[in-house]
């Protein structure tokens, strides 16, 4: 019993220095002690951050890992002998630079997704606040044209009020000169009013330009 034991222990053994050394871009063949074949895991770590090696290497130590984890829990495994203590912290070794590789993957994933939705939401912006800008030119520049449109009125109606005045001193007749002076009272009332139109215009025009640096700033 004690020698079929034994037997299964060595073959354990030997199985799990052949997954082992199957892989050699992992570490050296001939590597004699932990410290020699730790570094050459960690040589083996830092070329596979090249886009070259990268996929092959972590390709490499999820099978050998797979493979290490199932051969590493025999119960015919005999960690009494050094050669598999050493065994074991290799073993360590490539499992810890593994899961390393997986969670830098997934922190640089999460960095880029990151990235981009701050990208797209600062793009998103910039196109809202151009669209309002937009928005406040075009009431603005009508604005102004009401208020030139008005104002130009306003100048006709002066002119005719001016007309009207001469036309009431030359008019012989009292009939006459009542009808032009009603004229000119419609006159100044069409006047007045244009005037308030004007003024409100203007009020407009001061709050949509103050609407307009408030969001600006």
């Amino acid at each position: 019993m004690s020698s079929s034991s034994h037997n299964n222990s060595q073959l354990a053994s030997s199985s799990v220095l052949d997954a082992l050394s199957s892989n050699s871009s992992l570490f050296s063949a001939n590597s004699s002690s932990s410290s020699s074949s730790s570094s050459s895991v960690s040589n083996s770590s830092s070329s596979s951050s090249s886009s070259s090696s990268s996929s092959n290497s972590s390709s490499s130590f999820s099978s050998v890992s797979a493979e290490l984890k199932e051969l590493l829990n025999s119960k015919y495994l005999d960690i009494s002998n050094s050669s598999f203590k050493r065994t074991i912290q290799i073993s360590k070794v490539i499992i810890e630079e593994e899961n390393k590789e997986e969670r830098a993957k997934v922190e640089r994933e999460t960095q880029r997704r990151k990235e981009l939705e701050e990208r797209v939401k600062t793009e998103l912006m910039a196109m809202q606040r151009a669209q309002e800008e937009k928005a406040a030119q075009l009431q603005r520049e009508k604005l102004e044209q009401e208020m030139k449109q008005k104002q130009l009125q306003e100048e006709q109606m002066q002119i005719n009020a001016q007309k009207m005045q001469v036309e009431i001193s030359r008019k012989q007749s009292e009939e006459e000169r009542v009808k032009a002076e009603l004229e000119l009272k419609k006159n100044s009332e069409r006047m007045e009013q244009l005037r308030t139109e004007i003024e409100k215009a203007k009020a407009e025009f001061k709050s949509a330009w103050r609407n307009k640096k408030r969001h600006g700033n």
